[in-house]
């Protein structure tokens, strides 16, 4: 892709690429009431001076999504830990 001649070509120095992944879990009571909540989230990213190659975004993108799974998983065992524990009437 060429860039047209009335404008001046840009120069990319620094790019970067983030992946967020988050949620709100809410615990009600039998009366409805929230009794605990939880805002689990997990955020990986790298950042390259100037623009990287397609093979690398893709290698990058696959390494983050193991950082923020692998942080996630974990997160799922402390919500489901807090359900067990509002289940039984614990706080």
């Amino acid at each position: 892709m060429s860039v047209p001649e009335h404008l001046d070509p840009v120069k990319v120095v620094k790019m970067s690429m983030t992946i967020r992944m988050d949620a709100t879990v809410t615990v009600y009571d039998a009366a409805g009431q929230a009794t605990d909540w939880l805002k689990p989230g997990s955020e990986a990213g790298v950042t390259w001076n100037g623009v990287p190659t397609q093979a690398e975004l893709m290698l990058r993108f696959n390494d983050l999504t193991q950082v923020t799974s692998a942080t996630l998983e974990s997160v799922v065992v402390e919500v489901r830990k807090r359900l067990d524990k509002a289940r039984r009437g614990e706080r």
